[in-house]
């Protein structure tokens, strides 16, 4: 019953654009941060770069730091230096979508 009510929240926060989890938990994460001019824009960047194979077997999950928006994340297996190409490849998207800013941590962000 507890997973029915755990599939049931993610249902939920997919359904509101609020995070995306794909791929399970394997240890370390590195946390992509970027403040897209428009959710759309964020959205699309996520969408993007999980669309292609080697970064979408690293994507823990995604949503917005804080419910204003403004901020949002990607949380990668991994960290930042172990993940260059995958934080290479985020950064090469962000740039043709106009996403300026975008920052790799080693703890989540705070919201």
């Amino acid at each position: 019953m507890k997973s029915v009510w755990i599939i049931a929240v993610f249902a939920v926060l997919s359904a509101c654009g609020e995070a995306r989890s794909p791929a399970p938990d394997s240890g370390e994460h590195g946390y992509l941060v970027f403040n897209p001019p428009t959710q759309e824009k964020g959205w699309a960047l996520v969408d993007e770069l999980t669309a292609r194979a080697p970064a979408r077997d690293r994507i823990r999950t995604s949503g917005l730091v804080r419910e204003d928006g403004k901020t949002m994340f990607v949380d990668f297996s991994g960290n930042c230096k172990a993940q260059t190409a995958l934080v290479d490849e985020a950064r090469q998207i962000a740039d043709r979508l106009g996403v300026v800013g975008m920052r790799c941590l080693a703890a989540p962000p705070a919201g």
